[in-house]
């Protein structure tokens, strides 16, 4: 069996006030509160999800042949705060932004992407609805030349993660 490694983004993803146009039913609402850098800057914030596009994502997490990885500014508090307010499995594993207000740029994560491919990770696809085309295509370059399997499939932040889009990835890992 073979491995694919998923890096997820939360906000814009998996959080969106209009995914219930894309999943149907209610959308959840909780607020909640985070401190991405400091406790000086915790903040609360509200939070909605479909329940429905949380199914569809723990269906693939918990596949034997997948390992999410959270992808997000929200750093550790994904799992302490995110993964059991929405009902998502444990995901201990974490590519965490620096600890610095840049991390509010996309920036961080194309390093992470891209050492992600040069360590010679399985193959691997980014969900986030932040980045680039011109950036993406340097990395994708690069995941050719050291032979590695790469997709990104970017939500529309206002819908987030799509039926459409997950039925793409699990095509993507059911591949080969």
């Amino acid at each position: 069996m073979k491995l694919t490694r998923i890096l997820l983004d939360i906000d814009g993803t998996l959080t969106s006030p209009g995914a219930a146009s894309v999943w149907g039913g209610e959308l959840q609402k909780a607020t909640i509160f985070v401190a991405p850098y400091s406790r000086a800057d915790e903040a609360r914030i509200i939070v909605e999800w479909s329940p429905r596009a949380i199914d569809a994502i723990r269906r693939i997490a918990v596949r034997p042949d997948v390992a999410v990885a959270w992808f997000s500014t929200w750093g550790a508090q994904a799992h302490s705060v995110f993964a059991p307010l929405v009902g998502l499995p444990e995901i201990r594993y974490a590519v965490l932004p620096p600890n610095d207000p840049l991390a509010q740029t996309a920036a961080w994560k194309y390093v992470a992407i891209a050492d992600e491919i040069f360590r010679g990770s399985p193959p691997l696809i980014v969900i986030d609805d932040r980045l680039d085309d011109s950036v993406l295509a340097g990395i994708r370059a690069r995941a050719r030349e050291f032979g590695s399997r790469f997709h990104v499939v970017r939500p529309d932040p206002m819908v987030g993660i799509t039926p459409g889009e997950v039925d793409r990835i699990t095509a993507w890992v059911e591949r080969d």
